[in-house]
Formats: structure tokens, C-alpha cells, sequence
């Protein structure tokens, strides 16, 4: 008899391991081989049950084949895509030393809801919501990072560099002169 390869995946984040588990059949003796391939050059021929983590995201094609012990193959195709994952992206605006920075998310998440979002200000300290204020103590380029989560539970994140300026200081220089000069 040949075997009948057949698995399952479920789809994960970008940037997440896949789980593939091996559900293939026979109805008389066993399978002795189990060969995958993940699409991207990456080939198993050890695991059963194997794992595997993409470079890209896009559409993946993963290929099981398996032989029976009288050397009988089968093979199946299953094509997949990550789960969506938010785009985050936020505004800012220039300011001086001590003035509050205005922060808002215009992140997009077509595929649901953003559920959190996390800001990580470049000086140590953070906060959560869509649209917060952030003061700066000191003047420089600070690097902030913008986490959000989307209702499927993927997470991405973004980080713009934001320009505090050091606040003028007022200052101006005289000659004395004489009476009606």
C-alpha cells in the first residue's frame, strides 16, 4: 500500500516559529521517511513533527513527503501565509528642552483592532496609550519606540529618532554712552 502524507500548520505571527505536525496514514506497515520542504531552501529529513521559522513573510509552500517501507512515496502541498500584523507608525513634533512632546499612533491594523500600545521614549521612560504628552529633560536626539499589538496578538514596532533642542537663552551686550548720545 502508499502511504498518504498529510499535515497540518497553524498560522502564526511574522517573525514567529511554525509548528508543523505530521498526520500522514498507511494502512498496512509503517512509513519509514518523512521529507520537508519549507519553500525557502530549508529541507528536513530528521523530524517528524519538525519546526521552522521564515526570513520573510509572504505566502510559504511546504511540501511533506513520505515512504512506506516497501518504498511506496506520497506527497501533499500546503501553501499559507503569516497571520496579519499591525503597521505602526506615529507623529511627533520638534520642541525645546522641558516643553511636552506630543506623541500620536497612526498605526493601521486592517485585519482588526490595535489592542495596545506601548512607547518606549529614548530616556528611559515609558508609557501606553494611542496619543500621550512626553517631557524631556535634556536636549538631543532620542530614539523612540512604538510597540503595538494587534487583536490577533501579533506585535510590531517602528522607532523614529525625535529632536528636543536646547531652550535660547536670552542674552544681549551694551557700549554706556553719554547724556543726549
Amino acid at each position: 500500500p502508499t502511504p498518504v502524507a498529510s499535515f497540518s500548520v497553524t498560522p502564526q505571527c511574522p517573525g514567529t516559529t511554525y509548528i508543523f505536525t505530521d498526520q500522514s496514514t498507511i494502512v498496512f506497515g509503517t512509513i519509514t521517511k518523512y521529507f520537508w520542504d519549507f519553500g525557502d531552501g530549508t529541507k528536513d529529513s530528521v523530524n517528524l513533527n519538525p519546526s521552522h521559522l521564515y526570513s520573510t513573510n509572504g505566502l510559504h509552500t511546504v511540501t511533506l513527503t513520505v515512504t512506506g517501507a516497501n518504498g511506496c512515496t506520497d506527497d501533499t502541498v500546503i501553501s499559507f501565509s503569516p497571520l496579519p500584523a499591525p503597521i505602526p507608525d506615529f507623529t511627533n513634533t520638534t520642541v525645546c528642552r522641558n516643553q511636552s512632546v506630543q506623541f500620536s499612533s497612526t498605526s493601521t491594523f486592517a485585519s482588526g483592532t490595535i489592542t495596545n500600545y506601548q512607547w518606549q521614549f529614548g530616556d528611559g521612560s515609558s508609557g501606553n496609550g494611542a496619543t500621550l504628552t512626553h517631557q524631556y529633560a535634556a536636549a538631543g536626539n532620542f530614539n523612540v519606540k512604538l510597540i503595538v499589538t494587534g487583536s490577533n496578538g501579533c506585535v510590531d514596532s517602528i522607532i523614529k529618532t525625535v529632536t528636543v533642542k536646547e531652550i535660547p537663552v536670552a542674552d544681549f551686550s551694551f557700549t554706556p554712552a553719554c547724556t543726549y548720545d
